[in-house]
């Protein structure tokens, strides 16, 4: 799920009853349309005028999606970005969200499915949807993967993408730009809090998969706020750690309760944390005092199977919308000064 899986377990994935998120949106499906008729990938960017305003902007239409591309040796790599209905070139600068899918999709699709793009309309801010590499460069419809540890190519694809879609006049904030994916995507999104923490103001994983030993070589270079989700049933990656099941099979991942401890540690924070109910299938663990007055928060849900808790998906829970919370979380932050 991590890393490149054998191919012969892939054919777990169409087991209804373990409803793995990862394969939940692919490019392929039709699930959406980006823009046609824009080369974000060649065009040059205008001229910024006034109070760093563009004279002009890329001739797209709010409420759609534009494909971005970007090469990265010979791999020509892409994302799809999603342009709010709320959106202007013309106004201010905007949060950028980028989410990460899981193991076998894309990003196509993804921001429909986890209402990342409702919050997107509602208010105002860009999504950014990466496709990991290919699973397999000759059969694209097999999809895409991330790779997960320290020294992942994937990282300086990211950093990357975040410096192409700012060079093509997006009115990003920087100081407002945050990760959030599941599954595979969840094990990326601790990455990019790893080794992006210059750029990424706060991350938020969800039924993440953090391969051992790999995910402990993490050494972001300031305190980062962390909020993640994850479910005592989840037959994928297992809440206590351990084993994977059907397409993480083979994989021994780490214990959530451990790994959220773990960035509590890295931030610096109270090691007592408090634990509340959020309400009778959702628990919430908080560790504060964290160094940069920030905090690292453990849901944990009991009724959430390996899905998007709050989303249309099979076994998702419905006592929880995390996309809310993820978003009224990164709300509370941006990225500190140098």
């Amino acid at each position: 799920m991590f890393r490149q899986w054998n191919k012969k377990i892939l054919v777990l994935v169409l087991v209804p009853a373990l409803q793995c998120a990862c394969i939940y949106a692919s490019r392929r499906t039709g699930l959406r349309t980006p823009q046609t008729g824009v080369d974000l990938a060649t065009s040059s960017p205008p001229a910024p005028t006034g109070a760093n305003a563009p004279s002009s902007a890329p001739q797209v239409n709010a409420g759609t999606y534009v494909t971005i591309k970007v090469q990265e040796g010979t791999t020509t790599r892409s994302a799809d970005l999603y342009l709010p209905a709320k959106y202007s070139n013309t106004s201010g600068n905007v949060p950028l969200v980028l989410s990460f899918h899981g193991f076998g999709g894309s990003g196509a699709g993804h921001g429909t499915l986890t209402g990342l793009d409702t919050i997107a309309d509602t208010y105002g801010l860009l999504t950014a949807y990466p496709d990991g590499l290919p699973i397999d460069p000759n059969n694209l419809n097999k999809g895409f993967h991330w790779t997960v540890d320290s020294g992942s190519p994937d990282v300086q694809f990211i950093r990357d993408l975040i410096t192409k879609i700012e060079s093509l006049n997006y009115r990003v904030d920087p100081s407002r730009i945050y990760a959030t994916g599941i599954s595979n995507g969840g094990g990326m999104t601790h990455r990019v809090g790893c080794d992006l923490a210059d750029i990424v103001a706060a991350i938020a994983p969800v039924e993440g998969g953090y391969p051992e030993p790999g995910w402990k070589d993490c050494n972001p270079v300031r305190p980062v706020p962390v909020m993640t989700f994850h479910g005592l049933p989840d037959p994928v990656v297992p809440y206590n750690g351990g084993p994977g099941t059907a397409i993480a099979a083979g994989h021994n991942f780490a214990n959530i309760p451990e790994w959220t401890a773990a960035w509590a540690q890295r931030d610096s924070c109270n090691m007592t944390p408090t634990d509340s109910q959020y309400n009778s299938h959702v628990d919430k663990k908080v560790y504060s005092q964290c160094k940069g007055n920030i905090s690292v928060i453990l849901y944990t849900i009991d009724d959430n199977g390996h899905a998007w808790p709050g989303s249309s998906m099979p076994h998702a829970s419905r006592a929880i919308n995390a996309t809310k919370e993820i978003w009224n979380f990164f709300t509370q932050y941006t990225l500190p000064s140098p």
